[in-house]
């Protein structure tokens, strides 16, 4: 029997995956004609049920083919179906500008430092057809809805409600003059602080006065694509709600289980304060049990991220694995009832995904509960179920659901390791046979955890450029306590009632809590616990993998063709990183990044650098890992300093970089900063100069530098304000001079 026989959903999804990446990656609306499903559809039925006159052995490997067509086109298709820009109804495809939307709250509010980050789903928009910018103000409107919610009701301003159910479909302008138009379309928006916006909950419908802008692709080298990743979730647009601009119409316009498992993660919560649970332990424990992160500060995320233990914050396959262990032990007086089995397999079912939505149906959660539900339904039916069948099948499942997920990195690093885990652990167990029970339970949980980091850090050097050097011992601290936590966290709830009961257990959980904490403080403070700085491309990740697939094969199935393949590709790598690292060592560049009021300026020769940036930008720690780190490991860039704007350098080490006041000489390139305490003297020859760069909002005109400096390139940086750069760039229009806004443009990266 042929391997692959085995496996007919894994040869299915494959072609499929192929399909949506190619859309994903194209990004275009590009229809697949309906009659090439029609004809691949017909000749592969006529195959099947009249293969001897249609059909010839020899050719076999055409239906293959055919099915393999077929599916590639069908993901390919249902991708560019799914994607929100293209359809009709899209908010945006009408003119983007200031006008009212009634939107609905489609996900649970975060709460941000000076906001309410809130996603919401567009119903509607106010349009005018016959009078552009002639829209009803907002003021207007509000007064108008005040008696929105009865059956119908018509108000000075002469516009009409209907109930609130039908509002977006109903709402018309006197006079004709402006209409409501049916629209839809994911957007982001930041409510302003107030005592408003924090009572907006999932469900809301609201109605508000918004300027959407489109998120802007990465303003600097290397720099995280915010862009790419909301356009993977269908949002391309966001905007600020100011304090009056808005009004909640009606409430629970939302699916209602959803809501109903929301409003009890929030009890959850409520239950949890009241057991004086606080501050980081309240923060894990919301995380590990209930999936919900934004308390948790970023010195712990750190800490957890450095000592590989990030997986236990995000709630994921071994969090529903231990619920399902546990749900499935205290059911287990149902087999003893006729079709006991079937009735066991419908609660498990019903309560993996009541949990799953209690934890907001995260893709690893998703594909957790999915895959678990399929064991759960072959094992009622009496059926041997194969594990990679069962992936295949839930992956297949989601991706049906949404295309797009497959480019969430949580669910690529979920699947990745449950096939290495499934692929490698019992051979690895195998390998040694311990006869102590503790021995053994460690040996199996260091298994998995080899097994798991084998199967995900390719992608984890690719998007987080580290490697956790001590992943092991944390993960005989983390997963079993894990487990324990999780059980007494459930313990707590289930006995919130009876409050001396749940608050000896929240004492347990706490203290359970505050040792993982230290734990992983503990292992993250380490030497060596972390190799960072790790830069990769998505090419090289691939053949890593290539690598890895090719010497799994030849240690298992001993076939020595696969040694090749690995050696052949290890020098395809080594090929690659030999020509990036040659690259490096030769490379020289000026950078101006685009830094929020702040100024910025690298200067790179081969491996070595020297950052000048204000006061401002140096002492904030997370800003430089945003804006700036990432861009360093790309370019392997091993010996960096950092200096004040306001210090004077002279060349050190050998680094061609002179800096005296406002002057900086970088080999032969001559750069002046022109700031508030540059002065300008009319009377004073041109000075020939490579790049002028304007800072911090001086009070000067462009025309005044022209008379002073011949330059290649004026550039104004990301410290001026909005309105000096506008007017800037209109007097240099005026007077053809060639300028750079690094705040408009992205970041000035030029190589000497």
């Amino acid at each position: 029997m042929n391997f692959w026989h085995q496996f007919p959903f894994v040869r299915l999804i494959t072609p499929f995956i192929f399909g949506i990446i190619s859309a994903v990656s194209l990004g275009q609306e590009i229809h697949v004609p309906l009659f090439i499903f029609g004809v691949l559809f017909i000749i592969i039925l006529l195959i099947v049920f009249i293969p001897n006159i249609f059909f010839s052995f020899k050719y076999r490997w055409v239906f293959g083919l055919l099915i393999f067509v077929l599916l590639y086109l069908s993901g390919f298709e249902l991708t560019v179906q799914k994607s929100p820009k293209f359809k009709q109804s899209h908010v945006f495809q009408l003119p983007v500008e200031k006008r009212n939307y009634i939107v609905d709250v489609i996900e649970p509010v975060s709460q941000k430092q000076n906001s309410y980050k809130v996603i919401v789903d567009i119903r509607s928009a106010e349009t005018d057809n016959k009078r552009p910018l002639q829209n009803t103000s907002f003021d207007q409107l509000l007064r108008c809805q005040q008696n929105s919610n009865s059956s119908l009701t018509k108000v000075n301003c002469g516009i009409e409600f209907v109930s609130s159910l039908e509002f977006e479909q109903n709402l018309k302008f006197c006079n004709g003059l402006n209409k409501w138009e049916y629209s839809r379309g994911a957007v982001i928006l930041y409510f302003q602080k107030d005592s408003l916006s924090k009572e907006i909950r999932y469900g809301d419908r609201i109605v508000l006065n918004a300027n959407f802008i489109e998120t802007k692709p990465p303003q600097n080298p290397s720099e995280f694509n915010y862009k790419r990743y909301l356009a993977n979730k269908g949002i391309y647009h966001q905007a600020y709600i100011k304090s009056g601009k808005w009004k909640i119409l009606s409430k629970e316009n939302c699916n209602k289980l959803l809501a109903f498992a929301l409003s009890i993660r929030n009890n959850f919560f409520k239950i949890l304060e009241r057991n004086n649970i606080r501050g980081n332990e309240f923060a894990v424990v919301s995380a590990i049990l209930l999936g919900y992160d934004d308390k948790l500060d970023k010195e712990l995320v750190k800490e957890y991220s450095g000592a590989g233990a990030m997986h236990i914050l995000c709630v994921s396959g071994l969090h529903v694995g231990i619920v399902y262990l546990l749900l499935n032990s205290m059911l287990f007086f149902l087999k003893k009832f006729r079709y006991g089995n079937n009735i066991k397999a419908v609660v498990l079912i019903l309560l993996i995904w009541f949990y799953a939505m209690l934890t907001g149906l995260s893709p690893s959660v998703l594909r957790a509960s999915t895959m678990i539900s399929f064991i759960i339904i072959g094992k009622s039916l009496n059926r041997q179920t194969n594990i990679y069948n069962s992936l295949a099948a839930s992956a297949f499942l989601l991706l049906v659901i949404n295309p797009f997920i497959i480019t969430n990195v949580g669910f690529q690093l979920s699947y990745a390791a449950v096939i290495a885990i499934v692929m490698l652990q019992q051979p690895m167990y195998k390998l040694w046979i311990i006869n102590n029970w503790l021995g053994d339970k460690m040996w199996a949980i260091t298994t998995v955890s080899i097994a798991a980091q084998i199967g995900t850090f390719p992608i984890a050097l690719l998007y987080f450029h580290q490697f956790p050097n001590y992943f092991i011992i944390t993960n005989l601290i983390v997963i079993p306590l894990s487990g324990f936590i999780i059980y007494a966290g459930f313990l707590v709830l289930i006995f919130s009632p009876v409050h001396f009961v749940s608050l000896v257990f929240s004492k347990i959980l706490v203290g359970m809590v505050w040792f993982l904490n230290q734990s992983v403080k503990i292992i993250e403070n380490l030497p060596f616990s972390t190799v960072k700085g790790i830069s990769i491309s998505f090419t090289e990740m691939l053949i890593i993998y290539f690598i890895l697939i090719s010497l799994i094969v030849f240690f298992l199935q001993k076939r020595k063709l696969f040694l090749f393949y690995a050696l052949a590709s290890v020098a395809v790598l080594l090929s690659i990183v030999s020509v990036k690292k040659y690259s490096h060592i030769n490379q020289r560049k000026f950078i101006v990044y685009n830094v929020n009021k702040s100024s910025v300026y690298d200067f790179i020769n081969g491996r070595k650098n020297c950052l000048l940036a204000d006061s401002l930008f140096i002492n904030e720690e997370n800003k430089f890992l945003f804006f700036v780190q990432n861009n360093w490991w790309d370019m392997g860039l091993k010996h960096n300093a950092k200096f004040n704007l306001k210090d004077t350098l002279f060349c050190q080490d050998g680094f061609p970089l002179y800096k005296k006041g406002n002057f900086i000489s970088f080999f032969d390139k001559r750069i002046v900063i022109v700031d508030k305490k540059f002065y300008c003297c009319p009377n004073t020859k041109k000075f020939e100069v490579d790049y002028l760069i304007i800072a911090n909002n001086p009070e000067v005109k462009i025309s005044d530098l022209v008379k002073l400096f011949n330059t290649k390139q004026i550039i104004i940086d990301s410290s001026n304000s909005y309105w000096k750069v506008n007017k800037w760039k209109k007097e240099a229009n005026e007077l053809n001079v060639k300028i750079y806004s690094i705040i408009d443009s992205g970041a000035y990266v030029i190589d000497i």
